[in-house]
């Protein structure tokens, strides 16, 4: 079972590192409108995309670390607290910590382990005449109710309430199932980069530009994998706008680690309980010795009283000099 040595939790009290935010997009847009014979003509213009932190997907990295492992983690952040690169180096010493172990109790026995910015192409908008009027210019979330409501109020005040903004996704709209809470796994959350065509829709025709944002409503989660018997190694950079933009992993095989593992080592794995079980007959023998010194001495104690109070009562009026029995437990008498 891997490891999970630097989950990604959604509560800040729960992680004991710095944490991170996935990006969001706004679209920095305006709109004028043109007067003409035939009625009013719409000019939409995308000028750029703003990547900023998104408060409903922070992530707080919290490190667990075990005795029976060697760990260096690095992780790095942007300007805007989006992750710029994670590298952890995982070296299992579980093997180690057994050749130790095998020693130990062999012993006992014997004597009783540069990210390339990514842009945003932009189309080029129709051409307006310079008395076109400004019906808004700033930024809006295009997935955030309230800016969508407020922008489609302003359009509709000037062409009627046929006419909407909208924001569609182009490709997958669906969640991948994937939600903001792998407290039992290590790993990074991010978002896949979304196409998206904003445009304002009337019964006249339509007036359109296609973005790149982050997707709104799909999460990645990219699992740091370990293995035991092995050092493994995970590496994700990420670009200045948060997207992932390079993954390396590092595992080598577990099972040939342990073939590799040396004979003297497996055999002393094998040979453990029978160390430990020599250990105690050891130590129970002893014992028994201790307990059969001390009902001897006992006994020659009891034996000694008898043979001095015999001696007394035949000899009452001369001195009796009797050496008394010596005491095992402190080196004799």
């Amino acid at each position: 079972m891997p490891r999970n040595f630097l989950p990604s939790l959604r509560s800040p009290q729960q992680g004991n590192l710095y944490g991170y935010f996935l990006p969001k997009g706004l679209i920095h847009l305006s709109i004028k409108l043109q007067d003409k014979m035939e009625g009013k003509e719409v000019f939409l213009q995308i000028h750029k995309v703003k990547h900023v932190p998104d408060p409903d997907h922070y992530y707080s990295f919290s490190y667990r670390p075990s005795g029976s492992s060697d760990d260096d983690i690095v992780v790095k952040y942007g300007p805007n607290g989006f992750l710029s690169e994670v590298h952890t180096q995982i070296d299992d010493q579980t093997d180690e910590i057994l050749t130790s172990l095998a020693d130990i109790l062999g012993t006992l026995g014997d004597s009783m382990a540069p990210t390339k910015l990514v842009t945003n192409g932009m189309k080029k908008s129709k051409t307006r005449s310079a008395n076109a009027k400004e019906l808004f210019e700033g930024f809006i979330d295009p997935f955030a109710k309230d800016d969508m409501e407020m922008l489609n109020q302003k359009i509709q005040a000037e062409l009627g309430s046929g006419a909407t903004f909208e924001a569609r996704i182009l490709g997958n709209q669906e969640s991948n199932g994937v939600k903001g809470d792998k407290s039992d796994v290590s790993g990074i959350f991010a978002k896949p980069r979304a196409l998206v065509e904003l445009g304002i829709f009337s019964v006249g025709g339509k007036e359109t530009e296609i973005v790149e944002i982050p997707h709104p409503h799909i999460l990645e989660f990219i699992e740091i994998p370990t293995a035991s018997f092995v050092k493994t190694e995970f590496e994700m950079v990420f670009s200045a706008e948060g997207y992932p933009t390079s993954i390396q992993i590092k595992k080598p095989s577990s099972a040939l680690a342990l073939f590799k593992m040396p004979v003297s080592l497996l055999k002393a794995v094998f040979e453990i309980p029978a160390s430990i079980f020599q250990f105690r007959v050891n130590i129970n023998n002893m014992k028994s010795q201790a307990i059969k010194s001390d009902y001897d001495y006992k006994k020659a104690v009891i034996d000694y009283a008898n043979r001095l109070k015999s001696i007394e009562n035949q000899n009452e009026n001369q001195p009796v000099k009797v050496i008394p029995p010596s005491n095992p437990s402190q080196g004799g008498v």
